[in-house]
């Protein structure tokens, strides 16, 4: 999966939210569970899949994103203003390529939808193996 949505916050009642909505959550963390490396939550959070287009995709992920916006943007604008909702953030994960200038370019579509959908962008450049490396 390499874009995701996310909302989370301090006082954020997840399984109420998810009974309001159609959306169906890849995953889910509450406050005070602890996550993979043991540390303690201080928010909860659900992360649902936008789009599982590869990491070298960016501009698959942006269509994927906008018609995701698009198409659930009523369902997006309650998650932001459900009570205790802090944030509800789309995050690209894209591979980080080894270019004098990296830069990725967000369409008027995808701005739009993210406008009218109230969400904030995040792109998460992560390096990737190479394939001759050992």
């Amino acid at each position: 999966m390499s874009c995701m949505l996310r909302v989370f916050g301090d006082n954020l009642n997840i399984a109420e939210l998810l009974k309001k909505i159609k959306l169906d959550p890849h995953r889910i963390w509450n406050k005070g569970d602890t996550n993979y490396d043991d540390t303690i939550l201080s928010q909860s959070v659900a992360s649902f899949v936008v789009s599982n287009a590869d990491m070298n995709n960016f501009k698959a992920q942006s269509i994927d994103a906008s018609n995701f916006l698009e198409t659930n943007r009523l369902d997006i604008q309650f998650m932001v203003q459900f009570h205790g909702t802090e944030g509800v953030i789309l995050d690209f994960g894209i591979e980080l390529r080894d270019v004098a200038i990296h830069s990725d370019y967000l369409s008027k579509r995808l701005l739009k939808a993210a406008a009218m959908t109230n969400v904030e962008i995040e792109l998460s450049h992560y390096p990737c193996a190479k394939d001759n490396e050992s």
